[in-house]
């Protein structure tokens, strides 16, 4: 009954988001007070703390003569700070933000996020599977030896991809949740949830308007940007290989060597084929998929280790802001691992079972399979790459921390140098 986001009042300032067991924490720890005001999401207006059931055992209400401290100024949260009790928040994006937030609870982010981790664990498993077998059926049908030795190198790397990524992406987790950060409210993450709704909500009505008005130049356009929010997202490092890759094959379709001039369309999904429709498809929901995810992050920091408070500085205001980008892009990678191996896989089965075809689905077979192999070691690499990066780039935050809280170190050291006699 009291599980979800609550807010309090203290000393004439508003506080939160915290949980309802952090909330009987501060009440035990008498940093609530039975006379302060507290909030949460879904109730019409604030009430006395005392008025919760379970927050306080035994204590009475306040007396006519007490005054519970009401909170004044900005804003802490999503709540906007009433100047009385009895006054809601009327925001409309705010209004929006709550009623997203509730629909998706953490539970479900959590559940996501380990079911596709799991998922493309598994996955990986039948990719060391089908991707030697189509180098197999490659060599047979060139009548080399070759391919069928890099088939057995595909299984080693495959084999020590999986457990890389399998003992990463529990330590990403590990490091998320000992990492706390300090924001001076929640304004950022609602500013980023709602430009990533947006930004998932456009693409997604742009997608569905080429589809209805079949419009040949608009098409791509929206499948354009939706690869390039996937690329960005899942991994910086890799853009510059798939821009080489892009303009290789623009090269192979303009001269129509090698692979024909049906493979931009298998690979990229610019043609008018049914799998350029299957691979427009796959490419637009994945970005509007980990637009949406990571815009329920930010609604939810308790996921990422950020905590609020109203006595930050512009210092640890920007590293809390540095600290949350991290984490955030950290609590993606097991989604990103998940949803890559799953359509590597998924497009290596494709690549095996055309290459039983014509020599028109062969040409595509060995289209499918270079960008599914591409995308499974980019899905492998990504928890070990995220996990250096993380890692280095902490090293910088705890240097820039260090260097804000030495002024007061000084001061401190100052003040007890004068103390001591002479």
């Amino acid at each position: 009954m009291n599980e979800g986001q609550w807010y309090y009042a203290r000393e004439g300032k508003q506080l939160g988001p915290v949980s309802f067991s952090q909330l009987k924490q501060l009440a035990s720890d008498g940093r609530l007070q039975p006379g302060d005001l507290v909030w949460k999401q879904g109730n019409p207006d604030w009430m006395p703390a005392t008025a919760v059931p379970e927050l306080f055992a035994a204590v009475p209400m306040p007396g006519s003569g007490a005054h519970p401290t009401i909170p004044r100024g900005g804003t802490a949260g999503p709540v906007r700070s009433p100047q009385a009790a009895g006054q809601r928040p009327t925001n409309l994006w705010m209004t929006l933000l709550d009623s997203v937030r509730e629909m998706v609870p953490e539970r479900a982010l959590l559940a996501l996020s380990s079911s596709l981790a799991r998922w493309g664990h598994l996955s990986l498993f039948v990719a060391m599977v089908a991707g030697p077998a189509w180098l197999v059926l490659l060599g047979a049908r060139i009548d080399s030896l070759f391919p069928i030795l890099c088939g057995v190198l595909a299984f080693v790397l495959l084999a020590v991809g999986q457990f890389m990524a399998s003992r990463i992406l529990g330590t990403l987790e590990v490091l998320v949740e000992g990492t706390p950060s300090t924001l001076a409210g929640s304004a950022f993450l609602d500013v980023l949830a709602q430009l990533f709704l947006v930004g998932s909500g456009g693409l997604f009505g742009s997608w569905i308007f080429s589809l209805v008005y079949n419009d040949g130049a608009f098409s791509p356009v929206v499948t354009g940007v939706a690869r390039l929010i996937d690329m960005i997202q899942a991994f910086p490092v890799m853009i510059p290989f798939f821009m080489l890759l892009t303009m290789l094959s623009g090269l192979l379709e303009s001269s129509g060597a090698v692979f024909g001039p049906g493979f931009l369309s298998s690979v990229f999904g610019f043609g008018d084929s049914s799998q350029s429709a299957l691979a427009q498809l796959v490419t637009v929901a994945t970005a509007v998929l980990m637009l949406f995810y990571t815009a329920m992050l930010c609604l939810h920091p308790r996921l990422l280790n950020v905590n609020t408070t109203r006595t930050a500085s512009m210092g640890e205001e920007a590293v809390g802001v540095l600290s949350a980008l991290l984490k955030l892009i950290l609590r993606t990678v097991p989604v990103h691992f998940g949803l890559g191996s799953l359509l590597g896989t998924g497009g290596l089965v494709l690549a095996v079972t055309l290459s039983f075809g014509s020599d028109e689905t062969r040409a595509t077979s060995l289209a499918v399979a270079v960008v599914s192999a591409s995308t499974l070691v980019v899905s492998m690499m990504l928890p070990v790459a995220w996990y250096l990066c993380g890692i280095c780039f902490y090293i910088v935050i705890d240097v820039i921390r260090s260097i804000l809280l030495l002024p007061g170190k000084l001061d401190r050291l100052a003040g007890g140098g004068s103390d001591r006699p002479s």
